[in-house]
């Protein structure tokens, strides 16, 4: 239930493609058929005679739509050792031929349908699972049985075609060397270590170039047949359904389903070796040196149970409490050696890892690490005080209480994942309402002395304990002996008990309300525009998301010139500063029972933002918290300087990462006398301080016009008293526009992109390049003109897909799409870019523009365009039903109350564009003399 926002020690155990992994089991049954804890009795569960199972709820999220996901117990750790990697190439292959669609048609089908490949059709494989997923546009029965084939046919029903296979092979190999960094390298190295004795460290399941380059049909087959079998399968679907009627649609497509060969057992997992190990694992790529402990337990899955869940539940507290204590450390004394850390604890592949983790300042590993074990220690020996319990009991039950009320928002595609990882598991699927029942119980039995026994506890029992430098920090030849003097001097040293404090009160609450005039509403419209004690405001009610708020406060002002990463600077020392009333840590204390969210400052070259979001009986507190972040902003100096850390750390990273430095190169070339509208370098980086971002943006902060959008569960009306009292008085009125093609005349040029081609060569230790090639088009206030754009930059996209990723077979993911900027007069592109292997350079970028001028000579047919339009269409049904859309338009609407107009004919327009339309922008657009070809490469 809790966790800390230490994902990365999550992320650490999982490859690229895989996620959230457990033992493989084959069995028939359900975890509440072995717990005494109820299940949601909105599931339909069942069992199909060939043993394979399915979970079925029905859910509105969005209306008319549903979710199918098909969870096969079968990952890398299965593969025998030719097969490293087969697994996850199988996934691919499922997509390149069935019994019911052959090589080359399933895409276009389920495009012809609104399926879009990537965000409507997708799979992952981990280490125990490969789950495909299908999310279909309707649920008309013939839709429902559509999908169903589909996933019957990659359950059991692939072709595995001589042809196809070698084709693929490409593109997994494209994938391997896309995700070949230090994060990857590093995370190969600490789970072999960690998981010394068992098959784990050499089962990722990404797997090996070597391996996936000698794949034949025949393997592939081979581990198809023996492990994609039906008692290891579960289907879950959530959506808009008839469950009846879905139930009776499942048993006859997948209830015939047979194994293709007789069942095997599971290769062992292997015994994990006890003792302590420990090792500097250095990589001069990484962006940063991370320390971290762990204790690890060869454990099974535990049968769910109230006792087991209150123990983790426990486990949890002293986590976050423990991530409280930290970042109050850090904050309290500059010389701190980390800059984050907390702990973790989960079960994982038969394993239980418990630990604490953080990230270093450079050069500070070993210290880090003395101060991480130390405080995790702290924390296993003493407990925390009464008053840090508090404080995470009063985020829980705030937590627990929003879930009840936003369970109306729970996504289909979520529920269905949520349903089938509940399988697998073990664990009880429960109702929001019934996890707050047991979650209060166990809120209330907590004391002190429970979470320290529970941490103490879960660390006792390890079998393996493993402490890890990894990074950036070069220890030398001896590293591996030095981590370990270091650990075990600070598993010897004595600690003290925690010292109390107080926890303080919320500095900021303005509790005036506006009794003043309202804008009034209209009743044709949903939302309300208008202006309310000096605010422009901008209000809809909605019931996409109950339990939901979602708040906008926009200062539209130029922002520059300035100095260049003043802007970055900004972003990330801000939250870190706090406020002048309350440090970082003790602004999370204070609104730990709140569900008052601020998500940061983003700067535009127009506007400043800020974002907040909140339960509806929070939103006076989330205003408070937001303007608090306006006035009165610390700009502590502390904060500076670990910012200032991680920065320069990263960005001496990127310099030899081949994406991120063609992208530099690209901007530099379309920007190269406004440094400032670019990311900074390390040396620009290097110049900025606090004093000049506080002297460049609080004069802005203080005297822009402010703009206030707010989208969500709670009458307009209340909406607007409240913004108007917290908010008002001021500040000058926001300027309104009624004319796009008047903006458009009145914003500053945007320079010409310049055209030819430009190579760039980056010292990295894997050799792979990046090509970008972008066309200049028009900035977004021709609405009708900009969306047809868009369709163009989808349809050379599919084209990339096809022409580049299917056939030449060396790129993974290649994109492309139609920018349209607001704050610059003319600025637009459209966009393709693509990673490549270094000697493939020159037939990618051909490739590529030749699809351009493809287009340009007339490419765009009706069957191209249907393809590409109708997922976009159902994309865009899909977004009106989430108030982050509405908020995104309704946050320029007091400035730009076109927009609200615009949104009105989307569907409509996007349904009236014909071919000739995008062949006519096709030609003027994409002009070969005028594209920019920037490419990077290494080695």
């Amino acid at each position: 239930m809790l966790r800390s926002a230490l994902i990365s020690v999550a992320v650490l155990l999982l490859a690229s493609c895989g996620s959230d992994d457990r033992v493989a089991v084959a069995t028939s049954s359900f975890p509440h058929e072995e717990s005494a804890i109820a299940p949601d009795p909105a599931v339909r569960w069942g069992v199909l005679p060939n043993g394979a199972r399915y979970a079925l709820m029905q859910a509105v999220q969005p209306p008319g739509r549903v979710s199918l996901r098909l969870r096969i117990a079968s990952g890398s750790l299965l593969e025998a050792d030719e097969q490293r990697g087969l697994a996850h190439m199988l996934e691919h292959m499922a997509f390149n031929g069935s019994k019911h669609y052959p090589p080359g048609s399933l895409i276009p089908t389920l495009q012809n349908l609104g399926i879009g490949f990537g965000n409507h059709l997708n799979a992952h494989t981990g280490f125990d699972e490969t789950v495909y997923k299908l999310d279909l546009p309707n649920t008309r029965p013939e839709t429902i049985l559509l999908g169903l084939t589909v996933l019957a046919d990659q359950a059991g029903g692939l072709l595995l075609d001589k042809d196809e296979v070698e084709r693929e092979r490409g593109v997994v190999l494209a994938e391997l060397r896309d995700g070949d960094g230090p994060g990857m390298r590093l995370r190969r190295r600490e789970i072999a270590l960690l998981t010394a004795g068992t098959r784990i460290g050499d089962r990722l399941p990404i797997g090996h170039a070597e391996t996936v380059a000698a794949a034949t049909p025949q393997l592939l087959r081979d581990y198809y047949a023996t492990w994609y079998r039906p008692e290891r399968m579960i289907l879950s679907i959530a959506g808009d359904i008839d469950l009846v009627a879905v139930e009776a649609q499942v048993r006859d497509v997948l209830g015939g389903a047979q194994a293709l060969t007789p069942a095997t057992g599971e290769p062992a997992l292997g015994t994990l070796v006890p003792g302590i190990a420990t090792a500097a694992m250095y990589d001069a790529e990484a962006d940063g040196t991370s320390v971290r402990v762990t204790g690890v337990v060869q454990r099974a899955l535990p049968v769910d149970s109230v006792a087991a869940r209150e123990e983790q539940f426990l486990r949890d507290l002293g986590e976050g409490i423990l991530a409280r204590r930290i970042r109050k450390l850090i904050e309290s004394d500059p010389s701190c050696p980390l800059l984050n850390g907390g702990g973790f604890s989960y079960p994982w592949l038969g394993l239980y890892l418990v630990g604490a983790t953080g990230d270093a300042k450079p050069g500070r590993a070993l210290d880090a690490l003395v101060v991480l074990t130390r405080e995790y220690r702290r924390l296993a020996e003493h407990g925390p005080t009464a008053g840090e319990l508090a404080v995470e009991l009063a985020g829980i039950r705030s937590g627990l209480d929003a879930a009840v009320a936003q369970q109306g928002a729970r996504r289909n595609d979520a529920l269905a994942a949520a349903l089938y990882d509940s399988v697998a598991d073990r664990r009880v699927f429960t109702s929001p309402e019934q996890q707050r029942v047991l979650g209060l119980a166990m809120c209330a039995a907590a004391t002190p002395a429970l979470v320290q026994q529970a941490v103490s506890t879960g660390w006792i029992r390890r079998w393996r304990t493993v402490a890890v430098v990894t990074g950036k920090d070069d220890l030398g030849a001896d590293g591996d002996q030095l981590v370990r003097t270091t650990f075990d001097g600070a598993m010897q040293s004595a600690v003290t008990a925690p010292v109390a404090s107080a926890v303080a009160s919320w500095a900021y609450a303005r509790p005036t309300t506006w009794d003043g005039a309202l804008p009034a509403a209209n009743d044709a419209s949903p939302w309300v525009l208008g202006q309310a004690n000096g605010i422009s405001m901008a209000v809809m009610t909605s019931t996409f998301q109950p339990g939901q708020v979602l708040i906008r406060l926009r200062l539209s002002v130029r922002t520059g010139p300035r100095q260049p990463g003043l802007d970055e600077l900004a972003s990330r020392a801000l939250i870190d500063g706090g406020l002048g009333r309350h440090s970082a840590a003790e602004l999370s204390e204070v609104l730990a029972g709140s569900t008052a969210q601020f998500s940061g400052i983003a700067i535009e070259d127009g506007a400043i933002v800020l974002n907040g979001a909140c339960a509806p009986q929070d939103l006076r507190t989330t205003l408070e918290l937001l303007r608090a972040w306006i006035d009165d902003a610390a700009w502590r100096p502390e904060a500076e300087g670990r910012a200032r850390s991680a920065w320069l750390s990263a960005l001496e990273a990127e310099a030899s990462e081949v994406e991120v430095s063609t992208w530099r190169e690209f901007s530099r070339l379309c920007l190269p006398d406004a440094p400032w509208r670019r990311k900074a370098d390390r040396d620009q980086a290097a110049a900025t301080t606090l004093d000049g971002v506080k002297a460049w943006l609080s004069p802005l902060l203080g005297s822009a016009p402010l703009s206030c959008a707010i989208v969500g569960d709670i009458p307009a009306d209340e909406a607007m008293r409240i913004a108007a009292g917290v908010l008002g008085g001021g500040r000058p009125v926001v300027p309104v526009a009624s004319d796009p093609a008047a903006v458009s005349a009145a914003l500053p040029a945007q320079p010409a992109m310049p055209a030819g081609e430009h190579r760039i060569t980056v010292p990295g230790s894997v050799a792979k390049a990046q090509i970008i090639i972008a066309w200049p088009t028009v900035d977004i206030y021709d609405i009708h003109r900009t969306r047809r754009l868009g369709l163009l930059g989808a349809i050379f996209g599919e084209r990339l897909r096809v022409e580049v990723r299917e056939k030449i077979g060396d790129a993974y993911s290649p994109s492309a799409w139609h920018f349209a900027g607001e704050d610059w007069g003319g600025h637009g592109n459209l966009t393709a870019s693509i990673g490549c292997s270094s000697d493939r350079i020159d037939v990618v970028r051909d490739a590529t523009l030749a699809i351009a001028a493809g287009l340009a000579a007339g490419g765009v047919d009706q069957d191209l365009l249907d393809r590409v339009r109708t997922p976009m269409l159902t994309s865009v049904a899909e977004r009106r039903r989430q108030n982050g859309w509405w908020l995104g338009l309704l946050a320029r609407a007091s400035e730009q109350p076109f927009r609200m107009a615009w949104q009105a004919g989307i569907e409509t327009d996007i349904q009236a564009v014909t071919p000739a339309e995008l062949n006519d922008l096709a030609k003027t657009y994409l002009v070969p003399e005028k594209a920019l070809i920037v490419i990077g490469s290494s080695r």
